[in-house]
């Protein structure tokens, strides 16, 4: 098989991120993709996987191509595909033609002559494909990125900054009402208690010495049943 799966991390019931190998431009390059395999059921896994990955995998050399040699102008190469003009293109020299911002004048001086911007021919230097499996993980980092993402979605949808801080101006005032402060102590405790959720989970991510971070999971919607559900509106408008 061209495309070798070296590993698989769930994103969320409907994703994983791959983490492949294969060859592009004669370099071995490993590489990272986000599988969304849209369908019902447990994410994909072996042979389907695989499958998934070898049905992309001109894809993959495309995109893993555009890093190599970046600003490659390939599109009027000869060739059925992209990837296919992308590859006559540097066997041709990865060289860019020259080119007039006025299409119909082929020449520098008939270019310039009718106010077009000449672009010389350029020769794109092949530069080294940067192994993304070293910036997308330690996949600990990105199930850590992705806690910490859902827990401000989950928050900040329910209570927003600006909500956040109007709640605690009124729970400062002298004139609150005692039965105010009491709801808001509510809502600060329940709060806390998503926050201490949120700072287990991620010791549990970041400071285990074994692999069972791999199997950390959580729910924030766990928290429904008790947010107490305190709006501004309903603490200050009419009563």
């Amino acid at each position: 098989m061209a495309i070798e799966l070296n590993d698989v991390k769930r994103i969320d019931d409907d994703k994983n991120w791959i983490y492949i190998t294969l060859t592009v431009d004669g370099d071995t390059v490993r590489t990272t993709s986000v599988n969304p395999w849209n369908q019902p059921g447990p994410p994909q896994t072996g042979e389907a996987l695989q499958s998934w990955c070898d049905n992309r995998e001109d894809w993959f050399a495309l995109n893993i191509l555009n890093q190599m040699y970046p600003n490659a102008r390939y599109q009027d190469t000869e060739g059925d595909t992209d990837l296919a003009k992308f590859t006559q293109w540097i066997i041709n020299g990865h060289t860019n033609a020259s080119y007039c911002s006025i299409a119909e004048h082929d020449t520098e001086e008939s270019c310039l002559a009718n106010d077009g911007k000449w672009t010389p021919e350029e020769v794109i230097t092949k530069v080294p494909f940067t192994d993304s499996h070293a910036l997308t993980g330690d996949m600990r980092w990105r199930m850590a990125e992705q806690l910490n993402s859902e827990l401000q979605t989950y928050i900040y949808t329910k209570y927003d900054v600006g909500t956040q801080i109007s709640l605690n101006a009124i729970y400062g005032m002298a004139a609150t009402p005692p039965e105010v402060i009491a709801g808001l102590d509510a809502l600060f405790a329940w709060i806390s208690g998503v926050m201490e959720y949120y700072y287990t989970k991620k010791a549990a991510i970041r400071d285990v010495v074994d692999d069972s971070w791999r199997t950390v999971t959580w729910d924030y919607s766990t928290f429904d049943a008790t947010d107490p559900d305190i709006s501004l509106e309903a603490l200050m408008g009419p009563q």
